[in-house]
């Protein structure tokens, strides 16, 4: 079996690179050929009709693009994995509003297949007239390790993201803060690609965020952070963060909205924050409570190799690709 992946983005970029990108090795292992490149660099549309599938990633093109696409590829996916037709941090214009919504529905109807991280987005893609499937995000179960936990000094309280996500830490700072004043022998660790600014009032060590660190740096988490805006967006998000915690072993407090619920069992996996007031008490419940850490990373982890590990989702996705070649090839006629 021969695919190409036409991705959002780089290798770099972490929706392509959790989307498609780790998924490479284990489709070469069982003889499938896959490869990518930037959906934006690619104009060489003939080309596609010499792959047995073609996998747009997330990315919305108009009609002079998605149709060629159409019209060469044997077999077209599309994969997405948040709600990349919903404004996320400013406004959209009633006319992108308009031109998002018009190249979702072509794109989606285009394709052969959808597949998507979650049920909410599969049920939007439904909606909008394709056939969708749920591919849930995934992380290789040999990279992130449950580790054993010594006794140590200091309880790390951990967060990682990127910097245009630090403002959701910031909107806890003060919560956090007391926590850190009120439970000796407690420290907030930030793992970002920019330092955060939040005064001196929250004392916090920033790791500068450093690829293939990631793991070893989570592993160190006694307790993960997980705050999130109560956004459309964010409701339909699957956070690779929470799934990084749940690998990890770090007890996780998160505002458990929308496909979040999906991936957290609330006070199984762990513990849901309702409110904002309510992150002071909930963090402070997991630091003085080992054995309440203990029960919550164990579940996740056994959650997480359940549905979310790297092999799991490779043998799903590879399921979901010998169907579609067993099924004759897409054939507009204008070949």
């Amino acid at each position: 079996m021969k695919i190409i992946a036409l991705t959002f983005g780089s290798e770099s970029c972490a929706s392509t690179y959790f989307r498609i990108h780790q998924y490479r090795e284990g489709l070469a292992s069982r003889g499938i050929s896959f490869e990518c490149t930037p959906a934006d660099r690619f104009h060489d549309w003939p080309s596609l009709a010499g792959y047995d599938v073609v996998i747009l990633q997330k990315r919305l093109f108009g009609g002079r693009a998605l149709k060629p696409i159409r019209r060469h590829a044997r077999r077209l996916i599309y994969d997405i994995d948040d709600a990349i037709w919903l404004p996320h941090g400013k406004r959209h214009h009633w006319i992108t509003r308009l031109r998002t919504a018009w190249r979702l529905q072509q794109t989606v109807r285009s394709a052969d297949l959808c597949l998507a991280a979650n049920e909410r987005i599969c049920s939007k893609l439904t909606a909008c007239g394709g056939t969708a499937r749920v591919l849930p995000m995934a992380l290789d179960e040999n990279e992130w390790t449950f580790p054993e936990r010594p006794p140590e000094s200091r309880l790390r309280i951990g967060w990682a993201g990127s910097p245009a996500n630090l403002r959701y830490l910031a909107a806890i700072g003060p919560e956090i803060q007391h926590v850190l004043k009120t439970h000796d022998g407690t420290e907030l660790i930030i793992f970002s690609g920019a330092k955060p600014e939040f005064g001196r009032d929250l004392p916090y060590t920033h790791i500068p965020f450093e690829s293939g660190k990631e793991a070893e740096v989570v592993r160190s988490f006694e307790v993960g952070l997980l705050p999130l805006p109560g956004d459309p967006f964010s409701a339909h998000k699957s956070p690779i963060k929470a799934l990084q915690y749940m690998a990890s072993g770090a007890a996780i407090a998160a505002t458990v909205i929308g496909a979040t619920q999906e991936l957290l069992e609330a006070d199984v996996t762990a513990l849901s924050v309702p409110t904002p007031d309510d992150w002071q008490g909930t963090v402070s419940r997991l630091v003085r409570d080992a054995a309440l850490r203990r029960r919550l990373r164990t579940a996740a982890r056994q959650r997480f190799e359940r549905t979310f590990s790297l092999s799991r989702n490779t043998e799903l996705l590879i399921d979901h690709l010998q169907s579609m070649v067993r099924v004759p090839p897409h054939d507009d006629g204008r070949r």
